[in-house]
């Protein structure tokens, strides 16, 4: 009977005495941000997380990694580190199809042994081939002037100014750049021809994943 209060007592204390944890997690959430879809949990997506450190007094200029996973079915991953001497810390997300994210973070949001929530998405890619051709019609000294209707936003698409061209020197162009996945992108252009300005409007999807050739005849 001695014998068993002896080993209960000592579990007890041995118990009392686990040192709680020093790691520091950030809980990820990524959703599938394209224009054709609801939201839904993004599997895949690789999560890095880095750190800027502070040594010597010395700012390095590289961030290195202390974390990495990637997202399961539910769109889901936790990133554990220890904390360091850091003076900033980012978010890498990256996928396969899908525009890149860098989110920064200030080191002092993170506490050791505490969980961070962080719920973010990531935009498919979609690529648009914009082609320009002169028509049966077009003559010496037509102009055409074409720009899409879209706002830029944080991803690096499409410009949206003004293109002018005219028969001699455009009368067959084209240009690829990238648009949010799903998206409809509209457009509008101008013909110039025997001194009157004809104005058109249209649109198109720019499918996830693949090239959309947005074609113009004038």
């Amino acid at each position: 009977m001695k014998r068993m209060m002896f080993w209960g007592a000592l579990a007890v204390l041995v118990g009392g005495c686990e040192k709680p944890s020093t790691d520091c997690v950030l809980h990820v959430e990524v959703v599938d941000a394209g224009h054709d879809v609801a939201a839904p949990p993004l599997e895949g997506a690789e999560a890095t997380f880095r750190q800027q450190l502070l040594a010597g007094g010395v700012l390095t200029s590289a961030f290195t990694p202390v974390a990495e996973g990637a997202t399961d079915v539910q769109g889901v991953c936790d990133l554990a580190f220890t904390k360091e001497n850091a003076l900033a810390y980012r978010l890498d997300l990256e996928a396969s199809g899908y525009f890149s994210r860098q989110i920064p973070w200030n080191p002092d949001d993170f506490l050791p042994g505490e969980t961070l929530p962080l719920s973010t998405d990531l935009m498919p890619r979609a690529t648009v081939r914009v082609h320009l051709e002169a028509g049966l019609l077009a003559g010496p000294g037509d102009v055409l002037q074409f720009r899409t209707l879209h706002v830029p936003g944080e991803y690096p698409t499409c410009d949206n100014g003004w293109r002018t061209f005219n028969s001699e020197t455009g009368a067959d162009t084209a240009w690829v750049c990238d648009m949010e996945g799903g998206a409809t992108v509209a457009y509008t252009y101008q013909v110039t021809r025997d001194g009157e300005t004809l104005n058109y409007v249209d649109s198109i999807v720019a499918a996830r994943f693949e090239e959309t050739t947005l074609n113009v005849v004038w």
